[in-house]
């Protein structure tokens, strides 16, 4: 799944009112759209505010919170992939720059600790229950400023957390998480900011990295799944110990016919079958019905189906090889 966009707004705010003054209470919820709430531990100031985070201007409703915060996530996580962080620094010209990206905590839920005070952290987590090509999912996502005293920051120095636009090395063009399909390739693009080549590694080895030439500033990796569906791996760049993004292989089938099939004598149908890859799909009885492969569109594959037999006549319709139809087909 390759994922360019982010929804940047944040829907719904519950238990916080009126955005034009700083609002408190003992449990914020930060977001909350019918499914899914991000909900903080401790009180909140909340602020309606536009920023440039990585070169884009995100218009959202940001808040304040101490050292020490929890956010959980609450509601329906079924559809949901793993809760993210990513941490943003400011810079010189009050622009800010991500320099963080890590993956779900134990029980999903994130701390505000010593080493993000002063920054800007964004919680998120991504819905593709919806997305039938894997892209534009429906993004749970809250922003936080972390607000420490003298003390708490001394301690964030001394943890040797990066800080300053002078530790940004690189700018990559993705984002926090890319799923793709066994065999399918994404390219990167990593904007060296430091004058020097960047080096890319991905963990693990489920995925091949293929570098792709560059254009000035500009260096290209392709990444290739060649492991089974489930693995995944992150993405290091310049040698950092946090990945800038999580790479996951997801078969995602999806056949947009049910489980039964009427067609009648000498008449055809068309199925479109959604996948990573070229799907294999096939008649359980050719004299039956014939499939003939039609073409495809995007990740959107057609297979077109002849009723060869005779009235009354039926057969499974079978996907990948699995021993169970998705469908069974009857002549009418």
């Amino acid at each position: 799944m390759k994922k360019k966009k982010l929804i940047s707004g944040l829907l719904a705010v519950a238990m916080v009112t009126i955005a034009a003054f700083p609002a408190y209470a003992a449990e914020t919820t930060a977001y909350h759209d019918g499914q899914n709430s991000i909900v903080l531990s401790d009180s909140v100031a909340q602020e309606n505010t536009t920023l440039t985070l990585d070169g884009k201007a995100v218009s959202a409703t940001f808040y304040t919170v101490q050292v020490g915060t929890t956010f959980s996530l609450t509601g329906d996580r079924s559809n949901l992939g793993e809760v993210g962080r990513k941490v943003y620094e400011e810079q010189s010209n009050g622009t800010y720059v991500s320099t963080q990206l890590s993956g779900s905590a134990i029980d999903n839920f994130w701390k505000a600790t010593s080493d993000l005070s002063g920054k800007l952290v964004q919680i998120f987590s991504e819905d593709f229950s919806e997305s039938t090509d894997g892209e534009n999912p429906r993004v749970v996502e809250a922003y936080f400023f972390v607000k420490g005293n003298s003390q708490t920051q001394s301690g964030s120095s001394n943890a040797g957390t990066s800080t300053g636009a002078s530790t940004v090395t690189y700018k990559s063009d993705t984002s926090a998480k890319v799923s793709l399909g066994t065999g399918s390739t994404y390219q990167f693009k990593v904007t060296s900011l430091n004058g020097k080549k960047p080096t890319f590694t991905v963990g693990g080895n489920s995925f091949k990295v293929t570098p792709n030439g560059n254009k000035g500033k500009d260096y290209y990796y392709k990444v290739t799944a060649t492991g089974k569906n489930g693995d995944s791996a992150g993405v290091y760049i310049n040698g950092s110990k946090t990945p800038s993004t999580i790479l996951s292989i997801s078969n995602m089938v999806k056949i947009d016919t049910g489980k039964k099939l009427t067609v009648k004598a000498g008449k055809t149908y068309q199925f479109k079958i959604t996948s990573h890859a070229k799907p294999t799909f096939v008649s359980g009885n050719f004299k039956i019905f014939k499939v003939t492969y039609n073409g495809k569109s995007g990740n959107n594959y057609f297979y077109q189906v002849k009723a060869v037999g005779k009235t009354g006549q039926g057969t499974g319709f079978y996907l990948n090889g699995s021993k169970t139809p998705v469908t069974v087909g009857t002549i009418g």
